[in-house]
């Protein structure tokens, strides 16, 4: 395998990450620093590639930022939406580690929200199959309550160390796990965590908790898969079901995680469960999820009242995730919207 420092600063690395961000933050306001970045990028690309070479690059704080959007039906009323937001060099830089280590953190086929490894859909689509097949009765459906705001950086640092061995890039890692947040000139350092919204977050929670997938992929005669925090695991047998559910809190206990009492379903099959955004019976899909639909359609009305034009491309994504099942009653519903709003479903 390559020198992982190489890679890291290569020419290859350093476009790519800057494509991405230029990308991701096209819309953002006149005054964000991106455009900045754009404007001065020959020079800012020497002179970002020179202080990671030197180990003297250092992220800033995390900035607050508060949006407020007036909503079309009532021109007083303003929401709000709070982000936390990393500086355009720090997202960049930040990228350019999540590049480097796609092949240096091992990843399990199991946990399948990472690009490669299926997907949502592809994800609600295997269970379905596996439960058309009337071998598994049992299922314990899970996740962690606040992943990300729980992680352990000291644990989560332990487990980097070994598989890092460059001190500039392992000193990048420290400065992203011990983020700071400032907010109106007050600044915060969180005792546990990492900051959501960045490009190494969805890969640092899947290397995170490898061993776990490692362990339940290898028990027979269970199935067992994982996205991000979200676990399933279904079973043939009740005392199969037991001894995989204590397993798994003895991993939470491990990792000083909790589950989510609101999104837990342990018991039979035939009494249903969600994953995905799907619900499933002993037969399999029968429907959208209820906090899926609900979800989706709170979205639909912020939407309308906002930008009605986006209501169209946020309905037809929504049915071409949930195309598999069409003949459902969530799906049906979601189809009676796009009719009524004279919108031609791209699915």
């Amino acid at each position: 395998m390559p020198n992982i420092l190489n890679v890291f600063i290569s020419d290859a690395t350093i476009d790519s990450a800057y494509a991405w961000v230029c990308k991701n933050r096209k819309h953002y306001l006149p005054n964000a620093d991106i455009w900045d970045l754009q404007f001065h990028w020959e020079k800012e690309r020497e002179k970002i590639k020179q202080q990671l070479l030197s180990g003297k690059y250092q992220f800033k704080p995390l900035k607050i930022i508060t949006r407020q959007d007036k909503t079309r039906q009532d021109k007083t009323r303003q929401d709000k939406t709070t982000i936390a937001l990393w500086d355009a060099k720090d997202a960049l830089v930040i990228k350019m580690l999540t590049l480097t280590l796609s092949d240096y953190l091992p990843i399990h086929e199991r946990c399948e929200h990472i690009k490669g490894n299926g997907g949502g859909k592809q994800s609600a689509l295997k269970i379905n199959n596996i439960l058309q097949q009337g071998e598994y009765h049992f299922v314990c459906r899970t996740d962690i309550k606040g992943y990300y705001a729980n992680i352990n950086k000291t644990q989560l640092l332990a487990q980097l160390n070994p598989l890092i061995k460059n001190d500039i890039i392992f000193n990048l890692l420290i400065q992203f796990v011990h983020y700071s947040v400032e907010d109106g000139g007050v600044f915060h350092t969180p005792e546990n965590g990492i900051a959501r919204g960045s490009s190494l977050s969805p890969l640092i929670g899947a290397f995170h908790l490898y061993l776990i997938d490692v362990y339940f992929s290898q028990i027979a005669n269970i199935y067992y898969a994982r996205y991000m925090d979200d676990f399933v695991i279904l079973t043939k047998t009740r005392w199969q079901l037991r001894k995989a559910v204590k397993k798994l809190n003895q991993f939470f206990n491990q990792f000083s995680f909790k589950q989510h009492p609101d999104k837990t379903f342990i018991g039979k099959i035939d009494k249903g469960f969600d994953w995905m955004g799907a619900q499933f019976a002993q037969s399999g899909i029968v429907d959208i999820a209820p906090r899926s639909l609900k979800k989706i359609l709170e979205n639909i009305q912020r939407l309308y009242e906002q930008t009605p034009q986006r209501v169209a491309e946020y309905l037809n994504r929504s049915l071409r995730y949930f195309i598999a099942s069409t003949d459902s009653p969530g799906t049906f519903r979601l189809i009676a919207l796009v009719s009524s709003m004279a919108i031609s479903p791209a699915v």
